[in-house]
């Protein structure tokens, strides 16, 4: 909710990990979520925008400054700072890895542009997976970003039982994550 305590919260768990945290986060897509914390869903992009520049900037050295997007209906999760020292700093020297989530166009742009890795999981099909692998590896490089120093996370899920109708077990997993 409030991105510097997230800033401060996952330097702390970066220490504790001894730099092996990766933050993973993603435009969200669930109307009754943006709903229910009355935020506007057509400004998922850029307030997730926002959120990552804060996080690059709490994450730098000297003391954290950000005027939130002029585009932004500023309400919940409209944030502008001045002259906070967020600590602790990272363990890892730039903060841990922003790994980007998404499988439209927009989104395997945006983690190419400023993340440090991109997510995709199965919710799309192998075609438009690849699709928006091969976008983000574009983005990376047009970013000028050294592909070696990116994370590709490409996930799945698994629907284990001891028995009983297997298809209908999936098929109730499936439907509740669609949901």
């Amino acid at each position: 909710k409030q991105p510097v305590r997230l800033a401060e919260d996952l330097a702390v768990i970066d220490h504790i990990s001894e730099g092996r945290v990766r933050f993973g986060v993603g435009n969200g897509y669930r109307v009754e979520e943006f709903e229910g914390f009355d935020v506007p869903l057509d400004q998922r992009a850029l307030r997730l925008e926002n959120l990552i520049e804060i996080l690059r900037k709490a994450w730098d050295e000297g003391t954290l400054e950000h005027d939130a997007h002029q585009a932004l209906e500023c309400g919940y999760g409209c944030f502008s700072f001045e002259d906070i020292e967020v600590t602790p700093r990272p363990y890892q020297e730039n903060g841990p890895p922003i790994i980007i989530g998404g499988f439209a166009p927009p989104a395997s742009k945006r983690a190419g542009r400023m993340g440090d890795g991109f997510t995709i999981g199965s919710l799309v099909g192998f075609e438009e997976a690849k699709g928006a692998v091969d976008i983000y590896w574009d983005s990376v490089d047009e970013a000028g970003k050294d592909p070696e120093e990116q994370d590709l996370v490409i996930w799945n899920f698994a629907f284990l039982t001891d028995g009983g109708d297997a298809e209908g077990i999936v098929e109730e997993g499936w439907q509740h994550t669609l949901d």
